[in-house]
């Protein structure tokens, strides 16, 4: 039965299958049929010629097909289809294509179904332009012209929205490798599709369809260039049009943009009130960055107004990562660190619920909330709720945060290290209020109390009031390790101290209440109380009390290193200080500041400082000191001063006066210091000190008054002995700047001595009182008038043992009516004025000058020395080493490089060996000044300035008797008329006559002559005199030959030892060459004459290059004498001997003279 049942079930399949057999035979018989009876009826020619003439009589524009194929399989095919730009192809392309294919299915059509089964673009290109007056090329086919005119047709019967006449559906729809590309002329714009690839399946207006979309973007705008990538998987349906039933979920898609890439899966529903699911990804060069999820949400419409009411879940999660990349998008470049945030509430009419906050940064922050904000888009929005909050940062620098936050820093330096913080702390909501309740921010250097609450916290003007204790021990510090630039008056060694900081503050809006806020640290105490109004302003009011206290410090303590020439020792007494400061209407005050120093007295500060924002500040403060320095020892100085025993009594003193700062300037008015019977008083002002333009100008006036004292009076171990200072009085009035003296007075009384001037300097001495160091001594130009000189030696002479050991005596007076020059050079360029000597007396370098009697008269051309005899003016008397001498000097153009001197004198008696031994005390003592660069060498300057000077010297001088161990002369008679002299004497000119043993009387005037019947002098070791003086050193060894050869020759007498009758020289000089002759050109030769002998000598000295050339001979003539020729250097010269000697001629004037010829 089962198999019978099996065939006839067989048999029924096969007889099915014969039957499909030949419905697809008859299928495919009248397809091909069909298809050949359409291409009979309407040829692929005839279809393209139908299709260019209904696109172009409804584009208005010209169409181009390639071909047009059209069958039942296929459908229909058009290959190379372009359009042009209107009106035509010279306008340019607005579309082409490839090949374009539309397939319908026939037999929907009887259902009113369009079915498309299969719709493919290949090559699909399309040019889109926009004008700058805001039309595209495509506007005019959107326009009802462009449309061919119709019959008006009957109204069609009411539909649902959105809901067509039939149903449209396509099986497959596919654009293959488009390109669209886009130019907006107005924005200057230019966008770029290319890689357009596009599926549909299922495509209809009423059921879910599938869809795959994938493209590439390139936008050229502003200059830049953007390149993006898009790709779309997923499912939509249209819906019939319906807008809540539409919905679209995707399973990828994916956004690439400079390495940016966002990623998203989700799904949405009901396009009048979305529900949305959604998941998102955010990376960056392939790694994730934020990672984003919306769940359970719900809007109840897309409409922007009035906001629409949300509903769900909201999350936000960070990887840590770094936007270094991103700046491009306007990020900045921050480390984000890893993070999460999730929301979770809803917004409905207005009102703002949060079931739910959560905040996470792990391990530094956390917080937790929860609440709602009524009207939260209202100017006065009602809050409700709490926040937990828990932050634990890290130490970091203001500079690692971005630059873009720095604007809200302003004033903070980039490099300000911010210490790690732990805060723990709530936060409640009611109504317009946050209040904040007592919540401790705990660092490194102890903790900050902060406790308040604010209203209206969202608006631009928030209303608090906190309160905020502080307790902070900030370690010591260099001043260079701060990451700001300091002012350059600020040493980089400076150490900020070690402090601690305590008080309390309240603010209540813009206001701020400081409660003994204190900071002390080792060298003293600041507290301040008050308050400081309009904090929010560009200029805050304070109006508080200031209270310092400074302990007793030693400088060398201090955090700074100190200039060398402050002593180490030096210390700073106790010092307190309190005041009020107030500023309001950009104008500061102080009042009742006082500031008192231990033991010395206090100054009292009050006025005010207005315009405090204009950068311009006007000053109008006082400060009045008063100093009283009472009962103090030297064990009181605060810095030790070597030798100086302890417990001195130091005079009590008074300081008293004004400080006033007026406008741009500072005004010292009579700051006076008065200490027994002395006083000194400075008044000075410092004009533009405000403006940053200094002008000081000062006067200081002052009467010093130093009694009586001698060394036993001077309470020092090691003070000078044998002083005996007479009473002594100082007045000066300086006036001047620190640039300039102006007429300035000084005097001073010591004893019965007085001197009384007035001295200013030149405008263009460049002097510089506030930095020595910089002045130019030497350009130093000064002008002075002295109205009193009144010096009494006597009175000074036992003031200490060097002025005992002088022997000062006798008195001088005057007045110095003009003396100017400049002071670091040493040179005076005029004087005038006289002094009158009496009796001046003085031991100098072993030499007793005594009886100096006279008067010294000078003006810019000339100075003149004399003394007073009755009615005429005659030499000035005195006495050396007990002798006298009577002199007269005159000199012109003694001011400049080349004086011209003139003298007379007679001197009685000379020891000679006491003049050459305080020449040599002189030498010796001026040497060691040099050496040890003392101030009374003088500058190296002046020295260059006098060798450089010439002197003029015309002189006739007497010696009645000359005496030294070597010499014995008289009646030394020396006559000069040098020109050219220097100390090298390289450029001396002129002629010096030396006369020895001649009658007083001048050579020349033979009217009346005695007999001459005295020597004229007696040589003992003449060899060794000559040895001993280095300007004769020259003649020492010629002499020396010559005496040898004396020693030899029987009855030829030496010269080294000689009685003698007179001398007769003549030295002329020329350019430093210096002639020996006679004084007569009939006798070429210098004589040494007597009776049994003489000696000649004649030649040159050239003084320049130290060189001689000269002849010493002597004996009694013919055989009995010998000449020496001297040649060579002036130190070791070649000597040569030749017989014959000299004698003195007997027709010389002398020689006559003495045998009565």
């Amino acid at each position: 039965m089962l198999e019978r049942r099996t065939g006839e079930a067989m048999k029924k399949i096969g007889l099915l299958v014969k039957i499909a057999a030949g419905l697809a035979v008859l299928g495919v018989v009248a397809a091909v049929g069909l298809s050949m009876a359409l291409r009979k009826y309407l040829p692929p020619e005839k279809a393209r010629e139908l299709l260019l003439t209904q696109s172009r009589r409804f584009l208005h524009r010209e169409v181009k097909l390639r071909s047009v194929d059209l069958g039942l399989l296929s459908g229909l095919v058009a290959k190379g289809v372009e359009v042009s730009e209107k009106p035509d192809f010279k306008a340019g392309r607005f579309i082409s294509a490839d090949s374009f294919q539309l397939k319908i299915k026939l037999l929907p059509l009887l259902r009113r179904n369009v079915t498309v089964d299969k719709l493919k673009v290949s090559g699909l290109k399309v040019q889109v332009l926009r004008r700058k007056d805001g039309s595209f090329n495509f506007s005019d086919l959107l326009t009802a012209s462009t449309a061919p005119a119709a019959a008006p047709a009957r109204p069609a019967a009411p539909s649902a929205p959105g809901a067509m006449p039939f149903d449209l559906k396509v099986s497959e729809a596919a654009v293959v490798d488009g390109e669209l590309s886009i130019e907006d002329e107005a924005l200057g714009a230019k966008v770029r599709v290319s890689r357009l690839q596009a599926a549909a399946w299922n495509l209809g207006l009423s059921s879910p369809f599938e869809a795959d979309l994938s493209l590439a973007v390139d936008a050229q705008y502003g200059g830049k260039t953007y390149d993006a990538k898009l790709a779309w998987k997923g499912r939509a349906d249209y819906a019939g049009g319906n807008l809540s039933k539409m919905s679209a979920s995707s399973k990828k898609l994916s956004l690439e943009y400079a390495g940016v890439t966002l990623t998203a899966a989700g799904q949405v529903r009901n396009l009048t009130a979305p529900d949305m699911d959604l998941r998102a990804e955010v990376g960056l060069k392939g790694a994730t960055m934020l990672e984003i999820r919306l769940a359970d949400a719900h809007l109840s419409s897309l409409k922007a107004s009035p906001p629409p009411d949300f509903k769900g879940e909201l999350e936000v999660v960070s990887k840590g990562f770094s936007t270094e990349g991103l700046q491009f998008l306007g990020v900045p470049k921050v480390k984000v660190p890893e993070a999460m945030v999730r929301y979770s509430g809803s917004f409905k009419g207005g009102d703002l619920k949060i079931d739910s906050l959560i905040v996470r940064v792990p391990p530094y922050a956390r917080i937790d909330g929860k609440g709602s904000m009524l009207k939260a888009l209202s100017d006065k929005p009602q809050m409700q709720g709490e926040l937990n909050l828990s932050l634990d940062t890290p130490d970091f620098k203001l500079s690692d945060l971005p630059p873009e936050l720095r604007p809200y820093l302003q004033g903070a330096p980039a490099g300000l290290a911010v210490p790690a913080v732990k805060v723990q702390g709530k936060v409640s909501l009611a109504g317009d209020t946050a209040s904040l309740a007592q919540t401790e921010i705990v660092t490194k250097f102890g903790k900050v109390t902060v406790s308040g609450s604010a209203r209206k916290p969202l608006s631009p003007k928030p209303e608090i009031e906190a309160s905020v204790g502080v307790l902070l021990n900030t370690p010591e510090f260099k001043a260079s390790d701060l990451p700001a630039a300091l002012p350059a008056a600020v040493p980089k060694d400076f150490v900020v101290p070690a402090a601690k900081i305590e008080g309390k503050a309240a603010l209540k809006g813009d206001r701020l209440d400081l409660e003994g806020f204190k900071v002390a640290t080792r060298f003293g105490e600041v507290a301040v109380t008050g308050s400081v109004s309009k904090l929010s302003s560009k200029m805050p009011e304070p109006d508080v009390t200031l209270s310092m206290r400074i302990p007793e410090t030693r400088l060398a303590d201090l955090p700074i290193a100190l200039s060398t020439a402050i002593p180490a020792g030096i210390s700073i007494p106790p010092v307190e200080a309190s005041g009020k400061v107030s500023v309001a209407d950009d104008t500061a005050r102080l009042s009742g500041f006082e500031v008192k120093v231990s033991r010395f007295g206090k100054v009292t500060v009050s006025g005010t400082v207005s315009r405090l924002s204009s950068g311009k500040p006007s000053a109008d403060v006082e400060a009045k000191v008063a100093m009283r320095v009472l009962g103090l020892t030297t064990s009181d100085i605060p810095f030790p001063v070597a030798g100086l025993p302890p417990k001195i009594r130091i005079p009590d003193m008074e300081i008293d006066g004004r400080v006033e700062l007026s406008g741009e300037d500072a005004v010292i008015d009579g700051l006076t210091v008065k200490a027994r019977d002395s006083s000194v008083t400075l008044t000075a002002t410092a004009k533009k000190l405000l403006a940053g333009r200094l002008e000081p100008d000062f006067q200081l006036s002052g009467k010093v008054k130093l009694p009586a004292f001698k060394s036993a009076d001077i309470p020092l171990p090691n003070a000078p002995q044998g002083l005996d200072v007479p009473a002594a009085e100082l007045e000066f009035d300086l006036k001047g700047t620190p640039d300039v003296l102006r007429p300035s007075f000084f005097g001073a009384t010591v004893g019965k001595s007085k001197v009384k001037a007035v001295f200013r300097t030149d405008q263009n001495s460049k002097l510089n009182l506030l930095d020595p160091a910089k002045t130019d001594w030497r350009q130093w130009y000064f002008y002075m008038k002295v109205s009193t000189v009144q010096i009494s030696l006597d009175s000074l002479a036992g003031i200490s043992p060097a002025t005992k050991d002088l022997g000062l005596k006798g008195s001088f007076f005057g007045q110095i009516g003009r003396i100017e020059g400049r002071l670091g050079a040493m040179s005076v360029d005029k004087l005038k004025g006289y002094l009158v000597f009496q009796k001046v007396g003085a031991k100098v370098y072993g030499l007793d000058i005594t009886d100096f009697s006279g008067e010294m008269e000078a003006d810019e051309d000339s100075v003149r020395v004399y003394r007073f005899g009755g009615p005429k003016l005659e030499a000035f008397e005195g006495r050396v080493g007990g002798e006298r001498f009577k002199l007269w000097v005159s000199a012109k153009d003694y001011l400049t490089p080349n004086p011209k001197v003139e003298l007379e004198g007679e001197f009685g008696y000379v020891d000679l060996a006491r003049f050459l031994e305080a020449k040599r005390l002189y030498a010796a003592s001026k040497a060691s000044l040099q050496s040890a660069g003392a101030p009374g060498a003088g500058p190296a300057s002046t020295a260059t300035a006098v060798s450089q000077g010439k002197l003029d010297l015309k002189s006739t001088l007497i010696v009645r008797q000359l005496d030294h161990q070597n010499l014995n002369l008289n009646d030394i008679f020396l006559k000069t008329e040098l020109v050219d002299i220097t100390p090298e004497l390289t450029d001396i000119s002129g002629t010096a006559d030396v006369y020895v043993g001649m009658p007083v009387k001048i050579p020349g005037n033979e009217s009346k002559v005695d007999s001459c019947a005295t020597s004229g002098g007696k040589v003992n070791n003449l060899i060794q005199f000559l040895r001993s003086e280095p300007s004769l050193k020259a003649l020492a060894g010629p002499v020396s030959t010559l005496n040898g050869i004396a020693a030899v020759v029987p009855g030829l007498p030496g010269i080294n030892t000689l009685d003698f009758q007179f001398v007769d020289t003549r030295f002329t000089f020329k350019k430093g060459v210096l002639t020996v002759s006679g004084t007569s050109p009939a006798y070429p030769k210098g004589f040494v004459c007597s009776n049994k002998t003489g000696a000649a000598i004649q030649g040159t000295i050239d003084l320049a290059a130290k060189t001689v050339d000269v002849w010493v001979g002597g004996g009694k003539g013919g055989l009995l004498g010998a000449t020496v020729h001297a040649t060579g250097p002036l130190d070791n010269p070649k000597t040569k001997l030749t017989p014959g000697g000299e004698t003195c001629p007997k027709d010389h004037p002398y020689c006559v003279r003495q045998t009565g010829r």
